[in-house]
């Protein structure tokens, strides 16, 4: 079910009838979404809803059926204007690389692997540091950090990209206080500056602080629409089930 209160902003992804399905069994099931311009979406529901196969199948990372269009284009002909960031726990932090390089990493489609590195380069690099609170970590070895300075650093690189639309996958699972307000507060920034952010969201109690819109998923969508007319409990209950909801809750 989808909010008709009406958006003034145009629509930057559209997605129609997305399903996705492994060994038989459906993960997703004829999921919609339909997200205005410069808003910011916290995508919520139980374990298991999809939330995670939803970005990526979005992304074409993952066969699905359906239909995805990102600033009115099939989204294989937009990559360059999504950033995507994964769930920490995907990553590989074993590899020996320095902070710097992998938010370096995040301009490569303007820049090409083997693009020069430029002075103006260098700065946009510890600029994106300095919006996350990273800067004084730029020498140091990507698997020396903790789990929120990971986190931090995978947003300065999403920064890198200049993009559009950002899709991110949990960007709070496992950090602490002081990096979740200053990852939201680089989100609200970029969405204030007319981005469009969809975010996996976990924790119910700061939906309505953080996001302006929620799509609520449980392998089908079960409401979409801004945070004031659809972050109800009533539309929760449904996605959760009553039980799971006051357990979500506590």
């Amino acid at each position: 079910m989808v909010d008709p209160t009406p958006f003034p902003r145009s629509e930057v992804l559209s997605v129609s009838g997305l399903t996705v399905s492994y060994d038989g069994k459906l993960a997703l099931d004829g999921a919609e979404a339909h997200v205005p311009r410069g808003t910011l979406t916290a995508i919520v529901g139980p374990n298991g809803a999809g939330k995670s196969t939803f970005l990526k199948a979005v992304l074409g990372l993952e066969p699905s059926t359906g239909e995805v269009r990102a600033f009115g284009r099939p989204v294989a002909g937009v990559l360059d204007r999504i950033a995507y960031v994964p769930q920490r726990a995907a990553v590989d932090w074993s590899f020996p690389v320095r902070v710097f390089d992998v938010v370096l990493m995040g301009a490569y489609r303007r820049t090409g692997l083997l693009g020069r590195i430029t002075t103006a380069l260098r700065a946009e690099v510890a600029e994106a540091l300095d919006r996350t609170g990273m800067a004084d970590l730029a020498d140091r070895q990507i698997g020396a950090l903790s789990g929120g300075q990971q986190q931090r650093v995978f947003l300065a690189r999403a920064l890198m990209s200049r993009a559009e639309l950002f899709l991110l996958d949990e960007p709070f699972a496992g950090v602490d206080a002081a990096t979740e307000a200053a990852i939201i507060s680089v989100l609200q920034g970029l969405r204030d500056g007319g981005a469009t952010l969809l975010s996996v969201h976990h924790d119910l109690s700061t939906v309505s602080s953080y996001f302006d819109r929620v799509l609520l998923l449980n392998r089908r969508t079960v409401a979409e629409g801004t945070v004031a007319t659809t972050f109800t409990r009533e539309r929760l209950a449904t996605t959760y089930g009553a039980a799971l909801l006051q357990a979500a809750i506590v």
